[in-house]
């Protein structure tokens, strides 16, 4: 009777060890897992809060791009509104210059006429007096001719 009771009490001690055994590795294996998972969850945070960063950076940046591209693109406008401004005054210019040059080439075309009018009216006049001249010294000498014949 006595090897069973000690049959008994060694099963009892080595299930009870077994138990214990099993009950402190479980909770050694939960409390592992929980540290395990507590620092995933602070990873995944932080994975999540680097995503967050990332995202407001490229926000900003792009954002930042936008300004900058608006101002080039203003900067750009204001200096092609000049230069056109400019362009338009110059070309402004030179159309007046111009009309101005053309009347008074006009006037001075007019007055050249006038005077090319009364140089060719006074060479007219000085040719038909030569003409006039030659044809009475002509008749002259002929009629003294005649007188002397």
């Amino acid at each position: 009777m006595a090897l069973p009771l000690l049959q008994f009490v060694l099963w009892s001690t080595g299930s009870l060890a077994s138990l214990a055994s099993g009950v402190v590795l479980r909770a050694a294996t939960a409390s592992l897992m929980t540290f395990v998972s507590l620092f995933k969850v602070l990873g995944e945070a932080c994975n999540n809060a680097v995503e967050l960063a990332r995202c407001l950076v490229g926000w900003a940046l792009q954002w930042a791009l936008e300004l900058v591209r608006d101002v080039v693109m203003s900067f750009v406008s204001s200096l092609l509104e000049v230069l056109t401004s400019v362009v338009v005054g110059a070309l402004r210019l030179t159309v007046s210059a111009v009309a101005e040059l053309l009347a008074t080439s006009r006037s001075a075309l007019d007055a050249s006429a006038d005077a090319f009018t009364q140089v060719f009216d006074g060479v007219l006049q000085v040719l038909v007096a030569i003409g006039e001249s030659i044809w009475s010294n002509c008749r002259d000498a002929v009629e003294y001719i005649l007188e002397k014949a």
